[in-house]
């Protein structure tokens, strides 16, 4: 048997239906829209920009010693340029190797003195030794006061090779005095010299 529905119950089932059937589609649309948006993040202001970079420094002083002299022979100018600038800089840095370009510099010994003035100047042209002209001033002086160095010494040389000379004299007249001398008494010192005053002709002895 048949069961008779009113049609209005079957228009609101029907509407009911309708309702929760759009209401979920459209829940689910907005769900998809959202998980599938693309949202732009917002961008805080940028304060003072710090950037860490390593140094040119520290950079030169992560190159070994080594590596900068087959640099410093390279073919490429500005390679070698750069190792022979790094490398003069670490030799003035240090104060041992500073001394020794001192000493080196005032070195008797022509070669040693020479090759230690070359490696004065290329320090000076790489702008390793700022105070060149002052340098310079200083070396300028000092080969002055070594040329008057020199020259008291030849004088000294001189007054000496002159008082040699005079007590060489003195020694002749004394053997002189000794030959000829018809006393039979010591003869002195004065009487070397009053020898020597009556050679022109008037004798005292």
């Amino acid at each position: 048997m048949a069961s008779n529905i009113d049609d209005r119950w079957l228009w609101l089932g029907l509407g009911v239906f309708t309702f929760v059937a759009i209401t979920r589609v459209s829940a689910g649309l907005h769900q998809v829209r959202t998980l599938t948006e693309i949202s732009t993040p917002i961008i805080p202001p940028l304060g003072p920009r710090t950037v860490h970079s390593p140094s040119s420094t520290h950079q030169e002083d992560a190159i070994k010693t080594s590596s900068l002299l087959v640099l410093a022979t390279s073919q490429n100018t500005e390679l070698r340029l750069s190792a022979t600038k790094i490398l003069c800089s670490r030799f003035y840095a240090s104060q041992k190797l500073r001394k020794h370009l001192v000493r080196d510099l005032n070195s008797k010994d022509p070669d040693t003195r020479h090759r230690a003035q070359l490696a004065f100047n290329l320090l000076c042209e790489n702008g390793v030794v700022r105070e060149y002209s002052a340098l310079k001033a200083l070396e300028s002086e000092r080969d002055t006061v070594e040329g008057e160095l020199r020259a008291l010494e030849d004088e000294m040389r001189g007054v000496e090779q002159e008082r040699d000379a005079v007590e060489r004299e003195l020694r002749r007249r004394r053997r002189e005095a000794m030959v000829i001398s018809e006393g039979g008494g010591p003869f002195t010192q004065e009487d070397v010299f009053m020898r020597d005053d009556g050679a022109g002709g008037t004798n005292s002895w």
